[in-house]
């Protein structure tokens, strides 16, 4: 007999302990939503099926939310489609291209690859996943973390799984990805070397704030840059530094704006 689906609809001690324990980085209007993404795909964050991981974003000059689920989630959402009837594989292969149901080499595979079923296709879906696209470093020196240094086979074969639960199921499971998936996103960037100015401080920001806009308007300004619905009531003295170069950058940037104004009116 089939078990009834259970849907997620958590009562507030429990919305309470996910926001302390699984999301509490995250702003109060991603919260809301990561909530209603729980809905949706019907994933229970506090048995680990689905997260929300707040990731730093250069262009908007702060940390942005993104939803991920645990293989385990995108499993599940599979099988409840009704159609999904298992997998093959996986399969590692190395440089010289030859595919093996068990690595036992001590160095990392190059790929791993995974074919899905479903119940409704004559042909699997295969997907491949490269190790060099996947594999999580450490900030630091750029060597694998310690879950990619020891069991690499095991890391790269879940995400060629998801892979191929994506693309089997994109009614599903599209627009999510895993964590095994989203991991390498955390790896050092190699970009060309700049000039890193001092963090300014609040004294600094005031002053250039006068300086721009005239005595008594930083609160107005601030509240253009930090949304108070977004962010809350935010004292100065809650600014991070991302958040004080940030309205350094925009209060040089209107002082530049300015001065090329007038430059062109002169």
């Amino acid at each position: 007999m089939t078990q009834a689906l259970v849907q997620f609809n958590p009562d507030q001690e429990q919305i309470t302990l996910i926001r302390k324990t699984i999301a509490p980085t995250v702003t109060p209007d991603e919260f809301k939503l990561f909530i209603a993404a729980c809905q949706h795909y019907n994933l229970d964050p506090l048995a680990r099926q689905i997260y929300a991981i707040s990731r730093y974003d250069f262009q908007a000059q702060g940390n942005k939310m993104s939803i991920q689920t645990s293989i385990d989630g995108y499993r599940l959402l599979a099988e409840r489609s009704g159609k999904y009837a298992g997998q093959l594989g996986p399969f590692w292969c190395g440089e010289d291209g030859q595919w093996v149901d068990v690595w036992v080499k001590s160095t990392p595979p190059v790929a791993a690859r995974v074919g899905i079923l479903r119940s409704d296709f004559k042909e699997p879906i295969w997907a491949v996943a490269k190790y060099e696209s996947y594999v999580q470093k450490k900030k630091q020196d750029g060597v694998p973390t310690s879950m990619w240094a020891k069991m690499p086979d095991v890391m790269l074969a879940k995400c060629a799984e998801s892979l191929g639960l994506r693309r089997a199921f994109p009614a599903e499971l599209s627009g999510l990805y895993t964590s095994e998936e989203m991991a390498q996103a955390d790896n050092p960037i190699d970009v060309p070397a700049v000039v890193v100015e001092a963090i300014p401080d609040m004294a600094a920001i005031l002053a250039l704030c006068e300086e721009v806009y005239g005595p008594g308007k930083w609160a107005s300004v601030k509240a253009k840059l930090f949304d108070p619905e977004k962010y809350g009531d935010l004292p100065d003295e809650a600014l991070s530094e991302t958040q004080r170069i940030r309205a350094r950058n925009a209060l040089l940037k209107r002082k530049a704006d300015v001065a090329a104004k007038q430059q062109s009116a002169a």
